[in-house]
């Protein structure tokens, strides 16, 4: 795929920042990229976020692409299943569940977009689950810095709560 998007793709090299957070994951994220593999730039889209994702080697990060016609009249059934509008278009699942769509544009740091969008849609999740126990005792969210998380860890981020003092 990455010959055939451009030869300059032989050397590419994903993002840092975006690899050390896919090397970190923890909890399951599927990624499902409809592309139109006539057009170049999607073929290199798909490529960039293929190399990205081999590089990590993370079971938890697993990518499948699908084909699609320039008019996404073909496949009908997973163009109608999955309502793709537009190609190339990303479908991100964590741990089962849909969490969003992306929509890249040529040219793009695929790899970059999909690790912040990963990242602010579980915080997203994560902050509204605050109250279920259940959902952090079995969901992994210790890189969520961003997550109010004092009933869990206490007063400080990540900490645990302060101990009080009797007089």
């Amino acid at each position: 795929m990455a010959a055939a998007a451009d030869a300059s793709m032989g050397a590419f090299v994903p993002s840092l920042a975006a690899l050390e957070y896919f090397v970190a994951l923890v909890d399951p994220v599927h990624v499902r990229m409809f592309v139109c593999a006539a057009r170049p730039a999607d073929l290199k889209l798909a490529a960039s976020l293929g190399q990205a994702v081999e590089a990590a080697a993370n079971p938890a990060l697993t990518v499948e692409f699908i084909a699609v016609a320039r008019d996404l009249s073909v496949p009908k059934g997973l163009i109608a299943d999955n309502r793709v509008t537009a190609a190339p278009e990303m479908i991100v699942y964590w741990m089962g569940s849909e969490i969003g769509r992306l929509h890249p544009a040529p040219g793009a740091v695929v790899e970059e977009d999909l690790a912040a969008f990963v990242h602010l849609s579980r915080t997203r999740i994560a902050q509204e689950m605050l109250l279920d126990n259940d959902f952090f005792k079995h969901t992994y969210h210790q890189d969520l810095l961003d997550l109010d998380c004092k009933r869990c860890h206490g007063p400080a981020r990540g900490g645990r709560p302060a101990r009080s003092s009797r007089s």
